[in-house]
């Protein structure tokens, strides 16, 4: 997952359902989801028995292309955007 934007269940109290291994992507400085959400993330995946890591990109802000190549902001980095790539893979080289 790139960008963890609602990392929290919609409904309170709602268990987590994940079943499979986890990849969270994320920018440090990313206003739509600071640090103390990214905990409650990570601790409702340790709850859930989940298989999960996190890579937090320290100072980051969003940075991540759209499919079309376009960004998504106007703070993109394109040397994170290139080490985040790289980290999917190799997750889903590992993964699947």
């Amino acid at each position: 997952m790139f960008r963890v934007t609602n990392p929290n269940p919609v409904v309170p109290g709602t268990p987590c359902n994940i079943k499979g291994k986890v990849l969270a992507l994320h920018g440090s400085a990313d206003p739509v989801t600071p640090k103390p959400m990214m905990d409650a993330f990570e601790e409702e995946l340790t709850k859930a028995n989940v298989e999960w890591q996190v890579m937090m990109f320290g100072g980051a802000g969003p940075f991540l292309l759209r499919p079309d190549g376009r960004r998504w902001t106007t703070r993109y980095d394109e040397k994170l955007c290139r080490k985040s790539y790289m980290l999917m893979r190799d997750f889903f080289a590992e993964t699947l």
